[in-house]
C-alpha cells in the first residue's frame, strides 16, 4: 500500500510504464521480448514503445556515467544489453527527485522553517495552487500514526514517528543508489565510523545504507529545528564516553542550544539496536542495556510460545533448552520488526505471501496464531500491509524452528480435463510446484479438491475449473484454495 501511494504521488504515468518495460527486460534470461507481448504487458501501442525506448536510451546515457547499456529493436524483438538492475534504481530515483510532489514533500519536512515558501515556490517553478494540491495528496504518505494503540512516549512520540516514517520513504526512494542529503553525507561517515570503531558490529552493505538513511533524515530534521521533545527511551549507555562522543558531534552539527544533544545519540543507538544489536543482544551487553516496553510484553508472550512449540516441534527431538533458544529468537524479531522495522517496509507482494502459505500450511497456521496473540497483547492497529508484513516474517522465523516439511498436510487433488491429455499434463507441471500437494488422476473419498474444464453438479467438494490456461489472479485464487484446505486438515488433526 506504501509503495502504491508513493507512486501514485511522485511518478508520472509515463514514468511508470518505462520502469515496467525496463523490469520486465531485465528479469529475461536473453534481456529480450516480442514487442507484441511487452505491448500486451504494458498497454501502449507499437509507436509509442518505440518512443519510450528512445527516451530511455537518452535518459540511461544522461544519468549513468559508462552504462554501456543499449537497446536494439529489429525482427519485432526489443532486446538490451548490459541493463541491470542497479541502472533501474538510478533511472527510478532521478524520475522521484525531479518530480514536484518530491521537491515539495523534501521542503515542507526538511526546509520550511529556513527557507521561505515563496522563494521555494519560485526557485522551482511551481504554482500556489499546485503547491497546495500536490502537498494534499503527499499528506497520507506521512500521516502519524502508530502501529500500537496505547504505548510509552518514547514509541508514539510526535517526531519519532515522524523520522521513521521518513526514513521508510527516502529508504524506498534512493537505497544504496546515493545520499539523499550531501550537504550532511560527511556528518553521516562520521557517525557510521563512530559506531564501527566504538561497537562490534559487522556493518553489512545493507546495513550501512539503511544506517545512512535514518541518521540522514535525523541530522536534516535538526537542521530544520524539528528536535526531539520529551523523548526518553528506557536505554541505558554503559560506555560514557560512547554517549559524550555522539552528543559531542550533534552539538557541533546543530550548533543550536534547543537541541538535545543526548536525546538524539539514544535515538540513533536505538535504531542500531533494533536493526542490529537485537539479532545477538549478548554481544553488546558490555555497551548498552535496552528495557523496553516490547521486552517487558514479552515475558507474558514467553508462556504462549513454549506452548506453542510443545504442540508444533515436539517431534523434532528439541531439548528444552534448545526450545528454549527459539523462543529467544522468536521474542528477538519482535524487538526488530515492532521498534522501528514495522514502519520501515513497502510490503511483501501478495502473491509471494500466498505463494509462501501455499507451500508451508502448518508453519502458515503457527505464524497466524503467534501474529493474533501479539496483536492482542500490543494492542496493535495494523493494515493489512503491515499485518502481512508480520506474518511473513514470523513465518520465516518458524521455519527454522518447525524445519520438516512432514507437518505440512498433503492436499489431495483429482485432475479430471477430459478435452486434453496435454493440457492436464501441463496442469499436473504447475501442481508440482506446491510439495504439499498429492495428485491423483481419479475422484476418491479422499479428495480434497477437483480440478477440471468443466464444472459438474454432481461433486460435491472445492472444484477448480480453468477451461483455458490460468492467469496470476486464478492461480492466486487456487493457493488460497489450498491454504484454507491445508489449515482446515491441520486444525482438525490437532
Amino acid at each position: 500500500m506504501l509503495e502504491v501511494m508513493v507512486k501514485d504521488a511522485v511518478f508520472r504515468d509515463t514514468e511508470l510504464i518505462k520502469i515496467q518495460i525496463l523490469n520486465i527486460l531485465v528479469n529475461l534470461p536473453n534481456h529480450s521480448i516480442l514487442d507484441k507481448d511487452i505491448i500486451k504487458q504494458t498497454g501502449v501501442s507499437q509507436f509509442r514503445l518505440q518512443n519510450l525506448i528512445e527516451e530511455l536510451d537518452t535518459e540511461i546515457n544522461q544519468h549513468i556515467v559508462d552504462p554501456d547499456v543499449s537497446f536494439k529493436y529489429e525482427n519485432n524483438y526489443l532486446t538490451t544489453q548490459n541493463l541491470t538492475c542497479s541502472h533501474i534504481k538510478i533511472i527510478r530515483l532521478e524520475y522521484i527527485v525531479n518530480s514536484n510532489s518530491f521537491k515539495i514533500m523534501r521542503y515542507n519536512q526538511f526546509e520550511n522553517n529556513r527557507y521561505k515558501l515563496h522563494d521555494f515556490l519560485e526557485d522551482n517553478g511551481i504554482g500556489q495552487p499546485n503547491y497546495y494540491h500536490l502537498r494534499k495528496e503527499l499528506e497520507p504518505l506521512l500521516e502519524r500514526k502508530t502501529v500500537f494503540a496505547m504505548v510509552p512516549t518514547y514509541i508514539d512520540n510526535f517526531e519519532y514517528v515522524k523520522r521513521r516514517k521518513l526514513a521508510s520513504l527516502f529508504y524506498s526512494y534512493y537505497t544504496d543508489v546515493r545520499d539523499p542529503f550531501p550537504e550532511v553525507s560527511e556528518t553521516v561517515t562520521e557517525f557510521i565510523n563512530l559506531i564501527a570503531s566504538k561497537m562490534p558490529f559487522d556493518l553489512s552493505h545493507a546495513n550501512t545504507a539503511k544506517l545512512r538513511i535514518c541518521i540522514s533524515v535525523q541530522l536534516m530534521r535538526i537542521k530544520n529545528k524539528n528536535f526531539l521533545k520529551n523523548y526518553s527511551v528506557p536505554m541505558t549507555l554503559k560506555t560514557e564516553e560512547l554517549a559524550n562522543e555522539f552528543s559531542l558531534i550533534y552539538k557541533q552539527f546543530a550548533q543550536d542550544d534547543d537541541v538535545d544533544a543526548l536525546t538524539e545519540a539514544v535515538f540513533l543507538l536505538s535504531i542500531c539496536y533494533s536493526q542490529i544489536v537485537v539479532k545477538d543482544p549478548a554481544k553488546y551487553g558490555q555497551f548498552v542495556e535496552f528495557d523496553s516496553y516490547i521486552q517487558k510484553k514479552n515475558h507474558s508472550l514467553y508462556t504462549f510460545l513454549d506452548k506453542l512449540l510443545e504442540i508444533n516441534a515436539s517431534d523434532h527431538g528439541f531439548s528444552p533448552a534448545e526450545i528454549d533458544q527459539k523462543i529467544g529468537y522468536i521474542l528477538r524479531l519482535n524487538e526488530w520488526l515492532l521498534i522501528f522495522d514495522l514502519g520501515f517496509i513497502n510490503g511483501v507482494p501478495d502473491s509471494v505471501y500466498q505463494s509462501l502459505v501455499a507451500k508451508y500450511p502448518q508453519r502458515s497456521l503457527v505464524s497466524y496464531q503467534y501474529v493474533d496473540k501479539l496483536i492482542t497483547t500490543f494492542d496493535l492497529d495494523l493494515e493489512e500491509q503491515s499485518l502481512n508484513y508480520l506474518k511473513y516474517n514470523y513465518l520465516i522465523g518458524f521455519m527454522e524452528i518447525i524445519p520438516d516439511d512432514s507437518v505440512d498436510k498433503n492436499v489431495n487433488i483429482a485432475l479430471d480435463y477430459a478435452n486434453s491429455f496435454a493440457y492436464a499434463d501441463y496442469v499436473k507441471m504447475l501442481l508440482r510446484r506446491y510439495p504439499s500437494i498429492h495428485i491423483d488422476d481419479c475422484l476418491s473419498d479422499h479428495t480434497d479438491i477437483y480440478m477440471t474444464d468443466v464444472y459438474s453438479d454432481f461433486v460435491k467438494i472445492p472444484q477448480v475449473v480453468w477451461p483455458n490456461l490460468p492467469d496470476k489472479k486464478e492461480l492466486i485464487a487456487f493457493e488460497k484454495i489450498v491454504q484454507n484446505t491445508q489449515f482446515n486438515k491441520i486444525k482438525l488433526a490437532d
